[in-house]
Protein backbone atom coordinates (compact mmCIF):
# COMPACT_ATOMS: atom_id res chain seq x y z
CA UNK A 1 0.00 0.00 0.00
CA UNK A 2 1.42 3.54 -0.82
CA UNK A 3 -0.73 6.65 0.78
CA UNK A 4 -2.26 8.61 -1.96
CA UNK A 5 -3.36 12.31 -1.21
CA UNK A 6 -3.54 15.42 -3.38
CA UNK A 7 -2.67 18.02 -0.54
CA UNK A 8 -0.76 17.87 2.12
CA UNK A 9 -2.10 15.90 5.59
CA UNK A 10 -2.90 17.74 8.70
CA UNK A 11 -1.69 14.12 10.45
CA UNK A 12 -3.13 14.17 14.41
CA UNK A 13 -1.41 12.16 16.82
CA UNK A 14 1.95 12.03 18.32
CA UNK A 15 2.69 9.40 16.15
CA UNK A 16 3.41 12.11 14.07
CA UNK A 17 3.53 15.32 16.09
CA UNK A 18 6.12 17.85 15.83
CA UNK A 19 8.61 17.03 18.85
CA UNK A 20 9.39 19.77 21.24
CA UNK A 21 12.66 18.22 22.64
CA UNK A 22 14.14 14.47 22.90
CA UNK A 23 15.72 13.57 25.85
CA UNK A 24 18.24 10.77 26.28
CA UNK A 25 20.10 9.52 28.81
CA UNK A 26 23.28 11.46 29.46
CA UNK A 27 25.57 8.27 30.75
CA UNK A 28 25.36 6.05 27.97
CA UNK A 29 24.79 8.53 25.41
CA UNK A 30 28.00 9.86 23.87
CA UNK A 31 28.16 7.81 21.19
CA UNK A 32 25.27 9.04 19.43
CA UNK A 33 24.84 12.51 20.88
CA UNK A 34 26.73 14.56 18.30
CA UNK A 35 24.50 13.06 15.50
CA UNK A 36 21.66 13.98 17.51
CA UNK A 37 22.42 17.63 18.51
CA UNK A 38 22.75 17.90 14.28
CA UNK A 39 19.44 16.56 13.83
CA UNK A 40 17.95 18.52 16.75
CA UNK A 41 19.25 21.87 15.20
CA UNK A 42 17.82 21.17 11.50
CA UNK A 43 14.50 19.77 12.94
CA UNK A 44 14.11 22.83 15.48
CA UNK A 45 13.63 20.60 18.62
CA UNK A 46 16.21 20.76 21.58
CA UNK A 47 18.20 17.64 22.28
CA UNK A 48 17.90 16.94 26.40
CA UNK A 49 19.96 14.84 28.22
CA UNK A 50 19.22 13.34 32.02
CA UNK A 51 20.79 11.43 34.48
CA UNK A 52 18.85 8.12 35.42
CA UNK A 53 21.89 5.53 34.33
CA UNK A 54 19.51 3.51 32.33
CA UNK A 55 20.12 3.14 28.68
CA UNK A 56 16.58 2.73 27.49
CA UNK A 57 15.17 6.23 27.94
CA UNK A 58 12.27 4.62 26.39
CA UNK A 59 10.91 1.56 28.06
CA UNK A 60 10.39 2.90 31.70
CA UNK A 61 9.09 6.39 30.89
CA UNK A 62 6.68 8.26 28.84
CA UNK A 63 5.53 11.74 28.47
CA UNK A 64 1.97 12.06 28.07
CA UNK A 65 -0.38 15.01 27.65
CA UNK A 66 -2.94 15.59 30.79
CA UNK A 67 -4.55 18.74 30.83
CA UNK A 68 -2.98 19.91 27.72
CA UNK A 69 0.61 19.88 29.70
CA UNK A 70 3.14 17.35 29.51
CA UNK A 71 3.72 14.73 32.20
CA UNK A 72 6.29 11.77 32.57
CA UNK A 73 4.95 9.11 33.66
CA UNK A 74 7.18 6.16 35.40
CA UNK A 75 7.90 2.40 36.81
CA UNK A 76 9.38 1.96 39.93
CA UNK A 77 12.73 1.58 38.80
CA UNK A 78 13.18 4.89 38.16
CA UNK A 79 15.32 7.45 40.33
CA UNK A 80 12.89 10.36 41.77
CA UNK A 81 16.30 12.30 41.15
CA UNK A 82 15.05 12.28 37.91
CA UNK A 83 11.45 13.14 38.63
CA UNK A 84 13.10 16.06 40.08
CA UNK A 85 15.55 16.54 37.36
CA UNK A 86 12.18 16.87 35.45
CA UNK A 87 10.77 18.91 37.20
CA UNK A 88 13.02 21.90 38.03
CA UNK A 89 14.50 21.81 34.48
CA UNK A 90 11.86 21.98 32.55
CA UNK A 91 8.76 22.09 34.26
CA UNK A 92 7.41 18.97 33.49
CA UNK A 93 5.26 17.22 36.81
CA UNK A 94 6.01 13.81 36.92
CA UNK A 95 4.15 10.76 38.67
CA UNK A 96 5.35 7.10 39.60
CA UNK A 97 3.05 4.03 38.49
CA UNK A 98 3.11 0.80 39.44
CA UNK A 99 2.76 -0.57 36.24
CA UNK A 100 3.17 1.64 32.74
CA UNK A 101 2.35 0.97 29.80
CA UNK A 102 6.16 0.39 28.16
CA UNK A 103 6.67 2.93 25.98
CA UNK A 104 8.45 0.86 23.06
CA UNK A 105 5.81 -1.66 23.27
CA UNK A 106 3.31 1.38 23.30
CA UNK A 107 1.89 4.18 20.37
CA UNK A 108 -0.13 7.29 21.47
CA UNK A 109 -1.77 9.04 18.76
CA UNK A 110 -5.22 10.98 18.36
CA UNK A 111 -8.17 10.47 15.82
CA UNK A 112 -9.59 13.34 13.79
CA UNK A 113 -12.46 13.94 16.46
CA UNK A 114 -9.64 14.56 18.96
CA UNK A 115 -9.88 10.95 20.76
CA UNK A 116 -6.78 9.50 21.77
CA UNK A 117 -5.75 5.94 20.70
CA UNK A 118 -2.90 3.50 21.88
CA UNK A 119 -1.60 0.83 20.07
CA UNK A 120 -0.23 -1.58 22.73
CA UNK A 121 1.36 -5.05 22.31
CA UNK A 122 -0.41 -8.08 23.63
CA UNK A 123 2.29 -8.84 25.89
CA UNK A 124 1.39 -5.97 28.19
CA UNK A 125 -1.89 -7.42 28.89
CA UNK A 126 0.33 -10.15 31.08
CA UNK A 127 0.71 -7.72 33.63
CA UNK A 128 -1.84 -5.11 32.85
CA UNK A 129 -5.57 -4.45 32.25
CA UNK A 130 -7.42 -2.40 29.49
CA UNK A 131 -9.28 -0.67 32.39
CA UNK A 132 -5.99 0.42 34.15
CA UNK A 133 -4.35 1.64 31.36
CA UNK A 134 -7.70 3.69 30.43
CA UNK A 135 -7.51 5.20 33.36
CA UNK A 136 -3.98 6.01 33.90
CA UNK A 137 -3.58 7.16 30.26
CA UNK A 138 -6.34 9.17 30.15
CA UNK A 139 -7.66 6.94 27.21
CA UNK A 140 -11.23 4.75 26.34
CA UNK A 141 -10.51 1.22 26.48
CA UNK A 142 -12.62 1.23 23.29
CA UNK A 143 -9.46 3.18 21.71
CA UNK A 144 -7.11 0.55 23.42
CA UNK A 145 -5.93 -1.69 20.17
CA UNK A 146 -3.74 -4.95 21.06
CA UNK A 147 -1.09 -5.99 18.78
CA UNK A 148 0.07 -8.92 18.19
CA UNK A 149 3.91 -9.50 18.61
CA UNK A 150 5.56 -10.02 15.86
CA UNK A 151 8.83 -9.27 17.81
CA UNK A 152 9.38 -8.16 21.92
CA UNK A 153 8.42 -4.83 21.37
CA UNK A 154 6.38 -3.02 18.30
CA UNK A 155 8.84 -0.53 18.34
CA UNK A 156 11.29 -3.24 16.56
CA UNK A 157 8.68 -3.73 13.61
CA UNK A 158 6.36 -1.47 13.07
CA UNK A 159 6.29 2.65 13.02
CA UNK A 160 3.01 4.82 13.49
CA UNK A 161 3.52 7.98 10.64
CA UNK A 162 0.22 9.81 10.97
CA UNK A 163 -3.63 8.40 11.75
CA UNK A 164 -4.39 6.33 9.21
CA UNK A 165 -0.76 4.93 8.26
CA UNK A 166 1.41 2.46 10.01
CA UNK A 167 4.24 1.19 9.29
CA UNK A 168 5.23 -2.73 8.96
CA UNK A 169 7.92 -4.73 8.66
CA UNK A 170 7.40 -7.40 5.97
CA UNK A 171 10.19 -10.06 6.11
CA UNK A 172 8.81 -11.29 3.12
CA UNK A 173 10.04 -8.25 1.23
CA UNK A 174 13.26 -8.09 3.33
CA UNK A 175 13.87 -11.26 1.96
CA UNK A 176 13.07 -10.00 -1.62
CA UNK A 177 15.06 -7.15 -1.16
CA UNK A 178 18.26 -9.08 -0.29
CA UNK A 179 17.41 -11.42 -3.39
CA UNK A 180 17.37 -9.10 -5.44
CA UNK A 181 20.69 -7.43 -4.39
CA UNK A 182 23.36 -8.09 -6.86
CA UNK A 183 25.64 -10.31 -5.29
CA UNK A 184 29.08 -8.72 -7.32
CA UNK A 185 28.55 -5.70 -4.88
CA UNK A 186 30.10 -7.55 -1.83
CA UNK A 187 29.81 -10.90 -2.13
CA UNK A 188 31.57 -12.51 1.44
CA UNK A 189 29.09 -9.58 3.07
CA UNK A 190 26.22 -11.01 0.78
CA UNK A 191 26.30 -14.19 1.66
CA UNK A 192 26.81 -13.50 5.60
CA UNK A 193 24.02 -11.49 5.96
CA UNK A 194 21.91 -13.70 4.02
CA UNK A 195 22.74 -16.17 6.29
CA UNK A 196 21.93 -14.20 9.38
CA UNK A 197 19.00 -12.97 7.94
CA UNK A 198 17.25 -16.72 7.75
CA UNK A 199 18.90 -17.51 10.55
CA UNK A 200 17.47 -14.95 12.95
CA UNK A 201 13.57 -14.88 10.67
CA UNK A 202 13.73 -18.64 11.63
CA UNK A 203 13.91 -18.18 14.63
CA UNK A 204 11.45 -14.96 15.07
CA UNK A 205 9.11 -16.65 13.43
CA UNK A 206 9.02 -19.48 15.78
CA UNK A 207 8.88 -17.11 19.02
CA UNK A 208 6.61 -14.86 17.69
CA UNK A 209 3.68 -14.10 15.39
CA UNK A 210 3.48 -13.09 11.84
CA UNK A 211 3.66 -10.01 10.28
CA UNK A 212 0.14 -10.69 8.59
CA UNK A 213 -1.21 -10.96 11.99
CA UNK A 214 -0.36 -7.41 12.87
CA UNK A 215 -1.68 -6.62 9.42
CA UNK A 216 -5.26 -7.94 10.39
CA UNK A 217 -5.42 -6.45 13.80
CA UNK A 218 -4.24 -2.97 12.88
CA UNK A 219 -6.73 -2.89 9.72
CA UNK A 220 -9.61 -4.54 12.08
CA UNK A 221 -8.82 -1.01 14.47
CA UNK A 222 -9.96 1.32 11.65
CA UNK A 223 -5.71 1.64 10.64
CA UNK A 224 -3.86 1.42 7.26
CA UNK A 225 -0.38 -0.22 7.50
CA UNK A 226 1.87 -0.05 4.81
CA UNK A 227 4.31 -2.98 4.03
CA UNK A 228 8.09 -2.29 3.88
CA UNK A 229 10.95 -3.93 3.96
CA UNK A 230 12.42 -2.68 7.22
CA UNK A 231 14.55 -5.26 9.35
CA UNK A 232 17.11 -7.22 7.74
CA UNK A 233 18.42 -9.37 10.98
CA UNK A 234 18.64 -8.37 14.76
CA UNK A 235 21.53 -5.59 13.75
CA UNK A 236 19.71 -4.07 10.95
CA UNK A 237 16.59 -2.34 11.83
CA UNK A 238 15.01 0.92 10.01
CA UNK A 239 11.48 0.51 11.95
CA UNK A 240 13.16 1.50 15.39
CA UNK A 241 12.30 5.13 14.27
CA UNK A 242 11.13 8.62 15.67
CA UNK A 243 9.10 10.76 13.93
CA UNK A 244 8.78 14.68 13.79
CA UNK A 245 6.07 16.49 11.82
CA UNK A 246 6.52 19.98 10.28
CA UNK A 247 3.50 22.65 10.21
CA UNK A 248 3.14 21.80 6.40
CA UNK A 249 2.33 17.99 7.19
CA UNK A 250 5.83 16.73 5.55
CA UNK A 251 7.45 14.40 8.33
CA UNK A 252 11.04 13.23 8.95
CA UNK A 253 11.77 10.16 9.91
CA UNK A 254 14.84 9.66 12.45
CA UNK A 255 16.42 5.76 12.26
CA UNK A 256 19.19 3.44 12.82
CA UNK A 257 21.49 3.25 10.17
CA UNK A 258 23.79 0.85 8.88
CA UNK A 259 26.69 2.99 6.95
CA UNK A 260 30.07 0.97 7.49
CA UNK A 261 33.12 -0.03 5.67
CA UNK A 262 30.93 -2.29 3.46
CA UNK A 263 29.49 -0.32 0.55
CA UNK A 264 27.11 -3.67 0.52
CA UNK A 265 25.53 -3.13 3.96
CA UNK A 266 25.92 0.58 3.50
CA UNK A 267 23.76 0.35 0.80
CA UNK A 268 20.48 -1.11 2.80
CA UNK A 269 19.55 2.13 4.28
CA UNK A 270 19.96 3.81 0.67
CA UNK A 271 17.02 1.30 -0.12
CA UNK A 272 15.19 1.68 2.65
CA UNK A 273 14.98 5.87 1.98
CA UNK A 274 13.90 4.77 -1.23
CA UNK A 275 11.30 2.72 -0.56
CA UNK A 276 10.04 4.94 2.31
CA UNK A 277 10.32 7.90 -0.16
CA UNK A 278 8.24 5.98 -2.39
CA UNK A 279 5.48 4.30 -0.21
CA UNK A 280 5.29 7.66 1.87
CA UNK A 281 4.95 10.90 -0.38
CA UNK A 282 4.70 13.17 2.67
CA UNK A 283 8.15 12.11 3.70
CA UNK A 284 10.61 15.84 3.63
CA UNK A 285 14.11 14.07 6.14
CA UNK A 286 15.51 10.76 5.98
CA UNK A 287 17.72 10.76 9.10
CA UNK A 288 20.04 7.35 9.57
CA UNK A 289 22.17 7.34 13.21
CA UNK A 290 25.47 5.31 12.76
CA UNK A 291 27.26 6.84 16.08
CA UNK A 292 31.03 7.52 16.72
CA UNK A 293 33.20 6.54 13.65
CA UNK A 294 35.71 4.69 16.05
CA UNK A 295 32.89 2.14 16.58
CA UNK A 296 32.37 1.11 12.84
CA UNK A 297 34.30 -1.61 11.04
CA UNK A 298 34.12 -4.00 8.20
CA UNK A 299 30.39 -4.80 8.48
CA UNK A 300 29.14 -2.99 11.04
CA UNK A 301 28.87 -0.16 13.32
CA UNK A 302 27.87 1.39 17.11
CA UNK A 303 23.80 1.35 16.39
CA UNK A 304 24.41 -2.08 14.71
CA UNK A 305 25.96 -3.63 17.52
CA UNK A 306 23.50 -1.96 19.71
CA UNK A 307 20.71 -3.41 18.17
CA UNK A 308 22.56 -6.86 17.51
CA UNK A 309 24.14 -7.74 20.78
CA UNK A 310 21.92 -5.06 23.27
CA UNK A 311 18.44 -5.43 22.09
CA UNK A 312 17.87 -1.59 20.94
CA UNK A 313 17.80 0.71 18.93
CA UNK A 314 17.70 4.82 18.71
CA UNK A 315 14.01 4.69 19.44
CA UNK A 316 14.64 2.73 22.63
CA UNK A 317 17.81 5.11 23.13
CA UNK A 318 15.25 8.48 23.50
CA UNK A 319 12.41 9.95 25.08
CA UNK A 320 9.98 11.63 23.28
CA UNK A 321 8.60 15.28 24.49
CA UNK A 322 5.93 16.14 21.88
CA UNK A 323 4.80 19.87 21.26
CA UNK A 324 1.10 19.17 23.12
CA UNK A 325 0.14 22.85 22.12
CA UNK A 326 0.64 21.74 18.04
CA UNK A 327 -1.37 18.10 19.10
CA UNK A 328 -5.15 20.13 18.10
Amino acid sequence: MKINFSHPQNFKGYDALALKALHIEESTSEPIREELKNIAKKENFELRQELDYFKWTQDFKTIIEQKGKPVVVVNNRVDENFLDEMKYRYGIQGKTLDLIATGGNSFIGKFPNGDKWMLIGESEFNTKSKKYISKEYEIKEENIFPIPQQYYHLDMFLRPIGFPYVLVDSPVLSEKKLASKDIRQGSYDYITLNKEFKYWEQNRSKNYDSHNDVIEALEKAGFKPIQIAGVFGSGINFMNAIINQHQDGTISYITNGTKCDSDFITSLQQDFEKELRQKVPNIRNVYFVNGDDSYTNEMSNYMMDNLAYRGGGIHCMSLEEPSFELWG
